[in-house]
C-alpha cells in the first residue's frame, strides 16, 4: 500500500509539473465568487453579488472558446440578473512568458425584479483586449480592457486587472478587479487547468 501512496503522490508531482512546465493555459474552469458596486448608475443601482462559472477551451494553438454564466442577486432590493457570455478568443504569443489576447462574445442578460412587467432579457457583446503574463512558475497576471455593448447603459468600458497563484499543480487561486464609469466588479475564486 505504501507503494501505491508513493506512486499516487509523484503522479501528482508530475503532473504538477507538466501544468506549470506548459506556460499560459487556455483549458480551465474558473469558479469565482462576483461583487458589483452600481452605485450612482443610470440603472440598476445597486451593490449585487453571486456566483460565476466560466469554461476557457483551446480549439487550435491561437484560438479558444469561452462560455461564461453569472447570477448576481441585488444586497438592498428584490432584483437578480444572470449573465450568458458565449464567444471566441485569439491568443499570440509576445515572448515565452506573455500572451496578447483578444476576445469577441455574444452576451445576454435576464433580469428578474419584483414587478414583472420590468423583467426582461437583453442582448449586447462583449470585446476584450489585454496581456497575460506568467511573472513567476506559480504567478500569472493580466490586464484586460473590456467593452460591451447593449447591456443596460448603452455601452460600457472597464479596464480590469488581475493574478492567478498555482497552488498546487491544475490547482489555482485567481483575483481580479474592473473598474468602469458605472460599475466596478470584483471576482475571487479557484481556477482548475486541464
Amino acid at each position: 500500500m505504501k507503494w501505491f501512496n508513493g506512486l499516487a503522490g509523484a503522479s501528482l508531482l508530475l503532473a504538477g509539473s507538466l501544468v506549470q512546465a506548459q506556460g499560459i493555459g487556455y483549458d480551465h474552469v474558473d469558479l469565482s465568487y462576483r461583487t458589483m458596486d452600481r452605485d450612482g448608475a443610470d440603472s440598476l443601482d445597486d451593490t449585487f453579488d453571486g456566483p460565476v462559472i466560466r469554461l476557457s477551451l483551446g480549439i487550435t494553438d491561437t484560438l479558444y472558446g469561452i462560455i461564461e454564466n453569472s447570477y448576481l442577486e441585488a444586497d438592498s432590493a428584490d432584483v437578480d440578473f444572470s449573465d450568458l457570455l458565449v464567444g471566441v478568443g485569439y491568443r499570440q504569443a509576445l515572448a515565452p512568458d506573455m500572451d496578447f489576447i483578444g476576445e469577441a462574445a455574444w452576451l445576454r442578460r435576464d433580469i428578474d425584479t419584483p414587478n414583472r412587467f420590468e423583467d426582461g432579457k437583453e442582448d449586447g457583446f462583449q470585446l476584450a483586449a489585454g496581456l497575460r503574463y506568467l511573472a513567476k512558475e506559480m504567478l500569472e497576471l493580466n490586464l484586460t480592457a473590456l467593452y460591451q455593448d447593449g447591456i443596460l447603459d448603452d455601452n460600457e468600458a472597464m479596464l480590469r486587472a488581475g493574478g492567478l497563484w498555482s497552488v498546487y499543480g491544475p490547482l489555482g487561486v485567481q483575483a481580479s478587479a474592473a473598474v468602469g464609469a458605472d460599475a466596478t466588479i470584483y471576482d475571487l475564486g479557484l481556477r482548475v487547468s486541464f
